[in-house]
């Protein structure tokens, strides 16, 4: 049965249908797959897992939020270094978690999230899981801005990161926010005509954008509350 599941949910997310639609056979079955096809080389699929886990956990908290703290508990162990891994994709799933399955678990877990990016916290020194928190803190501060207060100091550095996936996540969190911080705005002007593509998962929509595009709009506050 555990194969049989992991290959309908790995047909699924290369499925052309909504995910609450292909994911709907397995239930809470899904989520172990999905949690390893997060390490997924394919982009579009490991952001399809990291959708497909959101998914499966809003449907797992309406009747069993225990289990949802489960799979955030798992996800956040992947992140530790003694659980021997890397923790590829943890950061951007449990942001997604929190937004999409688990609203009553954000105080607890989203403050988690974002010590990711604090350097007096539990910050990532590896650059791809770092971006990876930016991200997932732009995710999270678009849904529970009230727990985000200061976290866009910690977001900031990212802009001038040498990654262009680093300096869009980056320009994309900070357009969650009203204000922006200080030296942010020169740096993002800076941004605005960077013509280099990103793929970008909103919560809404799966596509390719522009640094330029993200810093933009960062500037515009079109994206702020």
């Amino acid at each position: 049965m555990g194969r049989a599941v992991k290959e309908g949910v790995a047909a699924a997310l290369a499925d052309t249908r909504p995910l609450e639609d292909a994911l709907a056979p397995f239930g809470r079955k899904a989520a172990s797959p999905l949690i390893g096809f997060l390490c997924a080389t394919d982009p579009r699929l490991r952001w399809r897992a990291v959708e497909g886990l959101g998914r499966v956990a809003a449907e797992m908290g309406r009747s069993d939020r225990e289990a949802v703290r489960v799979i955030l508990r798992r996800l956040w162990w992947m992140l530790n270094d003694e659980s021997g891994g890397i923790g590829w994709g943890a950061p951007e799933a449990l942001a997604e978690i929190i937004a999409r399955g688990a609203p009553a678990l954000a105080d607890e877990f989203g403050k988690l999230l974002l010590s990711l990016l604090n350097p007096e916290g539990n910050f990532l020194e590896l650059p791809v899981l770092r971006k990876g928190a930016v991200w997932g803190a732009g995710r999270l501060c678009r849904v529970r801005p009230e727990l985000c207060s200061g976290a866009e100091r910690h977001i900031s550095p990212g802009l001038s990161s040498p990654d262009p996936e680093g300096r869009g996540f980056a320009a994309w969190a900070l357009a969650a926010f009203a204000k922006l911080p200080g030296g942010a705005e020169a740096i993002l002007q800076g941004l605005a005509d960077d013509p280099s593509e990103i793929l970008l998962y909103t919560g809404d929509a799966l596509a390719v954008t522009t640094v330029g595009r993200l810093a933009q709009a960062a500037l515009a506050g079109r994206a702020r509350p």
